[in-house]
């Protein structure tokens, strides 16, 4: 985990993986605890019902890093891109009924709605190894 923060904090681009679904949300709440302490992530946000399926309590701001975990067709990007399940976003920004403002890898926005970030949007800074294929990492 150690590893992971001085990376993060240098501004690479690294991967913190855990055996299960409730070890990734356990790190991903001490990793937003130590991003918020670091001025990088906006301590206010929405709070998520993910997290506490795992028991942990979390929320979402600006500047925090999010995973969506279901496919949703009507939900789009700028780009063309739908919400799919492990799509990851920057939070940029958040509204009065708790939808969130995005920017997606590829740098394209999309707003996602209230209720599906309530239901289906978790942070990302640590994941499983299954919810690991795919992500792009690097300096």
């Amino acid at each position: 985990y150690q590893g992971w923060v001085t990376d993060q904090l240098a501004g690479r681009n690294p991967l913190l993986v855990a055996p299960d679904n409730e070890t990734a949300a356990e790190l991903s709440a001490r990793a937003r605890a130590d991003l918020v302490r670091a001025g990088l992530v906006e301590e206010d946000g929405v709070p998520l019902r993910t997290g506490s399926l795992y028991g942990v309590e979390t929320k979402v701001g600006r500047g925090d890093v999010i995973q969506m975990r279901r496919n949703d067709r009507k939900i789009m990007g700028e780009s063309g891109q739908f919400a799919t399940n492990r799509l990851t976003a920057t939070v940029t920004g958040i509204s009065d009924h708790g939808s969130l403002m995005v920017r997606l890898e590829d740098g394209s926005r999309m707003q996602l709605p209230a209720d599906y970030v309530q239901t289906h949007v978790e942070l990302a800074y640590a994941s499983t190894v299954h919810g690991a294929q795919g992500r792009t990492v690097g300096p």
